[in-house]
């Protein structure tokens, strides 16, 4: 119940935000942009989409501190993979390092990237919760 509670306060404020008058355009989607508005989109594209490429930056997007782009990216890769590999967008620093770890060696086991990306926590921001 409390997971319900708050993915749907978070798409309630997302969704807000949208509904405010702005004096700058909306800004283009993309998977490596730093703002929210721009990355929610392009992490929502990647999960029609499949082009393999995008599937290293949406385990990426998994270690971002904003829990917004957490849930979707956690979303976009059930979508296309059918798994969570045990990650939650709103667990701990330690659980969400730990699935994240779970995420690059079943990237490295696809043949998706070369090398471990990481070791350790190095793939959790470094402003943790």
């Amino acid at each position: 119940m409390r997971l319900i509670v708050s993915n749907l306060l978070l798409l309630g404020v997302l969704f807000t935000g949208g509904c405010l008058p702005s004096q700058q355009p909306p800004a283009k989607a993309d998977l490596r942009a730093t703002d929210t508005p721009a990355r929610v989109p392009a992490i929502v594209d990647a999960a029609g989409t499949e082009d393999e490429a995008t599937l290293p930056e949406l385990v990426h997007a998994l270690s971002d501190k904003d829990p917004a782009i957490r849930l979707f990216a956690i979303r976009s890769l059930k979508e296309r993979t059918g798994r969570t590999l045990g990650y939650r967008y709103y667990g701990t620093t330690q659980q969400r390092g730990e699935a994240v770890r779970k995420w690059y060696t079943w990237l490295l086991d696809q043949g998706l990237v070369s090398e471990p990306i990481i070791s350790g926590y190095d793939a959790l921001p470094t402003n943790h919760d």
